[in-house]
């Protein structure tokens, strides 16, 4: 996550908690921790009273991909149609519950 001052200087931070409008960041290149308060949209005041930018790092990598579309989502008739035949095909699940029943058999029959 990045920090920017009034002054347009910027710091990478990472959050250490962030509850109930306040957040805690170590610093980067900072041995003391900064807590900020909240005061707005992506506006934080500092322990000293400064107004600062916070900018999320998936906000940055957000900018940077492509357009999610609704496509991205839809399968091929195809795969749907043999995905809710799987569904509904009991013929799984009895072989299934054999499998089960064949290994408690044979944890019941070491465990004697």
């Amino acid at each position: 996550m990045r920090i920017t001052n009034k002054n347009n200087q910027t710091r990478e931070v990472v959050i250490l908690s962030e509850r109930d409008g306040c957040m805690r960041v170590a610093v980067q290149g900072s041995e003391d921790v900064a807590r900020f308060m909240i005061a707005g949209d992506h506006a934080w005041i500092s322990e000293d009273g400064e107004t600062v930018r916070v900018e999320y790092a998936w906000e940055r990598h957000a900018t940077n991909s492509r357009q999610v579309l609704e496509a991205d989502f839809i399968c091929p008739p195809e795969l749907a149609s043999s995905l809710v035949e799987w569904l509904y095909d009991d013929s799984a699940l009895e072989e299934e519950a054999e499998v089960e029943s064949a290994k408690a058999l044979a944890v019941g029959a070491y465990h004697c």
